[in-house]
C-alpha cells in the first residue's frame, strides 16, 4: 500500500513534465497557437525617416501576396495616423501629421534591401486640406500607388 501512494505523485510529475516539454517544443518550432509575425497579414513599418513635411516608410505585409493594393495603402495610411504598427512608433513631438507619405512595401522583411519594393505608396494631404487638418482621417489623404 506504501508503495502505490509514492507512485501516484510520481507519475503526475512525470505526466506534468512531459506536458511541459510537449508545450516547449511545439513553441520552438512555431506550430503552437497562432500564426508567426512573419505571415501574419499584419502590415509592419520596419524603417522611417522624416524630413520636414516629408515621411519615408519602409513597410512588410507580412504575407505571400497583397490583392487589393488600395484597400492595403488605405490601411497602411490608417496605421500610420493611428500610430499602431508593431515594430516602430512615431514621435508625437511635431504634433500633426506630415503633407506626403511615401511608403516602400515589400511582402517579407527578409526581403527589404534585397529586392525591389512590390510597390511604392505615396498620399498627399488633399489640396486645400493641412495633413494636421485631417483629423486622423485618411480620407484627407490623396493616395497614389506606383
Amino acid at each position: 500500500m506504501g508503495k502505490s501512494n509514492k507512485m501516484k505523485p510520481r507519475a503526475a510529475l512525470l505526466a506534468g513534465c512531459t506536458a511541459l516539454l510537449f508545450v516547449f517544443a511545439l513553441s520552438l518550432s512555431g506550430r503552437g497557437g497562432g500564426k508567426s509575425g512573419k505571415e501574419c497579414g499584419i502590415p509592419d513599418a520596419v524603417s522611417s525617416i522624416s524630413d520636414g513635411e516629408k515621411c519615408c516608410l519602409t513597410v512588410v505585409a507580412n504575407s505571400a501576396q497583397i490583392s487589393d493594393e488600395k484597400a492595403f495603402a488605405r490601411e497602411v495610411i490608417r496605421m500610420c495616423m493611428d500610430n499602431s504598427f508593431r515594430s516602430l512608433r512615431f514621435s508625437t513631438d511635431i504634433g500633426r501629421l506630415p503633407e506626403e507619405i511615401e511608403i516602400d512595401v515589400y511582402l517579407r522583411k527578409e526581403d527589404v534591401g534585397e529586392r525591389t519594393p512590390v510597390f511604392r505608396i505615396r498620399a498627399e494631404a488633399k489640396h486645400g486640406d493641412s495633413a494636421g487638418d485631417t483629423e486622423n482621417q485618411p480620407e484627407g489623404y490623396q493616395i497614389f500607388i506606383e
